[in-house]
C-alpha cells in the first residue's frame, strides 16, 4: 500500500480539483512509489497508437482507443509532489466545458471493465508450462 502524509493528501485533492495531469505509480513487489506531473501545458491525446512513435512520456492507453477515450500521453515537468504553498502557484488547466466533461463515469468504467475481462480471459486460458 502507498503510504502518504497528510499534507501530501491535501496536496493530491488539490491536484485533483485544478485537473492538473499528475500520476502515481508503484513498481510490483517495490516499496518505492513515484510521483509525476505535467504542469505546463495540457496533456496530449492520441487516437492511433502509432502517432506515439516519436513521442516520449507516461502513456496512459484504453484498449479500444477512441475520440471519447483517447491515447493519453503525459510528459513530465516535475517528479515530486507540490507543497501546499507551491500549489497557489498553479493555474488550472480546466478551461473549457469539455474539458470538465472528461470526468470519468460509470459508462467508462464499465467499457474497460469489459475490455480489461476480456485482456484477462486470455491468460486464464493459457495454462504454464512445467
Amino acid at each position: 500500500m502507498i503510504q502518504f502524509s497528510q499534507e501530501q493528501l491535501t496536496a493530491l485533492d488539490q491536484l485533483i480539483k485544478k485537473n492538473l495531469a499528475f500520476v502515481i505509480y508503484k513498481m510490483p513487489l517495490q516499496v518505492t512509489w513515484h510521483f509525476i506531473m505535467q504542469a505546463d501545458t495540457p496533456v496530449e491525446e492520441f487516437t492511433d497508437l502509432s502517432s506515439l512513435n516519436t513521442k516520449s512520456g507516461y502513456v496512459i492507453a484504453p484498449f479500444e482507443p477512441t475520440t471519447t477515450y483517447p491515447i493519453l500521453l503525459l510528459t513530465p515537468d516535475r517528479d515530486t509532489i507540490p507543497s501546499l504553498k507551491e500549489l497557489k502557484g498553479f493555474e488550472s488547466l480546466n478551461s473549457t466545458e469539455a474539458d470538465q466533461e472528461k470526468v470519468v463515469t460509470d459508462q467508462m468504467f464499465d467499457s474497460y471493465s469489459s475490455s480489461f475481462e476480456k485482456f484477462m480471459d486470455h491468460f486464464a486460458e493459457v495454462k504454464p508450462k512445467n
